[in-house]
């Protein structure tokens, strides 16, 4: 058992990065939900437990064309990979669960040329959607014909810069700002939901104004920004791509100005602050786990725990020993508890994909 009270009594409201749009004291809300969940559980309106995932993440390769200074999980790092057969057993299983919906990351998924789109087929002829993510290098006229076929909760470019000097930059490659430009295009003018995700860093955090009318200009539904997680390759490079507290509250602000002018046109929400998003977790059964290339399964993309790996075990029997309890399992809860800014992601161990993976069983 865990106090789950002190969890939120360990944080400062000053501390937690701010939303938008904007939850009124967010530890006021965690107070709330986890009360509220509470008393549906009771009432068995809610269950305390889940048969299966609702959705999963596959990150069905750590190879990509770009070296993202902030990238999360080092992607482009050399990475055992599981084979277009497994993945297709992956597929295949999640069906059997039953899940509703499936974020395709990487990497950049768009490497697997022609098998993405048959591990596609598998998961979407079951009625499962799709969140795609893509940082728009190899995305032309014949992918998007080939990526239209399949229904999306919503369709990724990621675009770090409102220029090709910030962009590029940022994303280690000359000419990407103009490739992932021309992809988001591609994607809106052919009717599928774009979202422009940026992660705001040293670089870009002056030019927010100018980012928010490009996506806008592109036609974008939504434009997800927020500081970049400390994990993977930003904990590598903190010292050059770090934003001082005081741009980050009026980076905020601003974010704040323009949802209201955009409303109704185009969303501008954030990321969560991990320190909120690890404890929100907690009160919700289990409900989503992550793939990664080698087939460790997670419970997401931040938690450096593991609970085992698809070579070993069937997801199913996994999820039934371990996953759909996992999010309160004793080693997760103190590490969890260690988290009470986000800059302790910086002195905990293990740091997320930069220390090897806990695996609890």
């Amino acid at each position: 058992m865990f106090d789950f009270q002190q969890l939120v009594l360990d944080l400062r409201e000053d501390k937690i990065l701010p939303s938008i749009p904007p939850k009124t004291n967010q530890i006021e809300l965690l107070k709330i939900s986890e009360k509220m969940l509470e008393e549906w559980q009771k009432k068995k309106a809610y269950p305390r437990e889940l048969e299966s995932p609702l959705g999963c993440q596959l990150e069905l390769t750590h190879k990509c064309n770009l070296n993202c200074i902030h990238c999360y999980n080092q992607s482009g790092n050399f990475c055992q990979e599981l084979s277009f057969k497994q993945w297709i057993g992956i597929a295949k299983q999640l069906v059997d669960m039953n899940i509703f919906e499936c974020v395709i990351s990487g990497g950049e998924p768009l490497l697997l040329k022609d098998n993405l789109y048959k591990i596609m087929s598998v998961l979407h002829d079951n009625g499962i959607k799709f969140i795609f993510v893509t940082n728009g290098m190899l995305l032309d006229e014949n992918q998007i014909e080939k990526l239209s076929k399949y229904d999306y909760y919503w369709f990724q470019v990621s675009i770090d810069g409102s220029k090709p000097e910030i962009h590029d930059k940022i994303r280690g490659l000359r000419g990407s700002w103009k490739r992932a430009v021309n992809a988001a295009k591609l994607v809106s003018e052919s009717g599928l939901p774009l979202v422009i995700s940026h992660v705001i860093q040293r670089y870009n955090i002056s030019y927010l104004d100018e980012m928010i009318e490009t996506s806008y200009l592109l036609g974008a539904r939504r434009i997800i920004t927020g500081k970049f997680t400390y994990s993977g390759r930003a904990i590598l490079n903190k010292d050059k791509i770090d934003v001082f507290d005081d741009e980050l509250k009026e980076a905020f602000q601003f974010l704040q100005t323009k949802y209201n002018e955009y409303f109704g046109k185009m969303e501008i929400i954030t990321s969560t602050d991990p320190v909120f998003y690890l404890r929100y977790r907690i009160i919700e059964p289990c409900n989503v786990i992550l793939i990664r290339p080698n087939g460790d399964v997670k419970l997401d993309c931040v938690l450096p725990f593991k609970i085992g790996n698809v070579l070993n075990e069937n997801l199913l029997d996994m999820w039934n020993r371990i996953g759909k309890n996992a999010w309160r399992n004793e080693e997760i809860i103190k590490y969890i508890s260690s988290i009470k800014t986000e800059k302790d992601m910086l002195r905990i161990f293990p740091r997320p994909y930069i220390d090897k993976d806990i695996l609890i069983r």
